[in-house]
């Protein structure tokens, strides 16, 4: 951008750069060997939490998912699964488990769907479908979308409850 004049008034544009910004910051000293080996393990004690915060959360939703099936009362029990399903939605979209973050955000809508009534048999097996892919791909570690085998997933959720997928362009 030019300078600018008007009856002798210098218009400068500012300094945005980087190094303005942060000031005299020694990038050697943050990006230290040390450092990085903090962060490192500060990432590895975070994916152990992710892990176990993964594992008890699918537990909760087999639970769920098993009690609407034998008849729990569904204006309780749906909530539930929602809001476990965001959590699993989010805290594993969040740490890279894309693939698991969809399977998690069918489901939300999907019981969302239902509206407190009483799932019918298909809805239930809809259900235990969305929970069994959630726990297979985290039992695989499968992060991302998952390659081939996301797409088989997303084809196969697609045909099995499309009200949850998203709109194509």
């Amino acid at each position: 951008m030019a300078n600018e004049t008007d009856d002798d008034v210098k218009i400068l544009p500012p300094d945005n750069s980087l190094a303005k910004k942060i000031g005299n910051v020694d990038l050697n000293r943050l990006f230290s060997a040390d450092a990085v080996q903090k962060a490192q393990s500060v990432i590895v004690a975070a994916s152990a939490t992710l892990m176990d915060e993964a594992k008890a959360a699918i537990i909760e939703l087999k639970a769920i998912a098993d009690g609407l099936a034998k008849g729990q009362n569904a204006a309780e029990a749906l909530p539930l699964l929602i809001k476990k399903s965001f959590f699993i939605k989010t805290r594993l979209g969040s740490g890279g488990y894309d693939l698991v973050a969809e399977i998690a955000k069918s489901l939300e809508i999907y019981a969302e769907s239902l509206k407190a009534a009483s799932p019918s048999a298909k809805d239930s097996s809809i259900i235990n479908w969305h929970v069994q892919s959630i726990e297979m791909l985290m039992q695989k570690d499968v992060k991302g979308l998952g390659g081939a085998l996301g797409e088989a997933i997303m084809a196969e959720l697609k045909q099995l409850s499309p009200l949850t997928m998203p709109k194509s362009p």
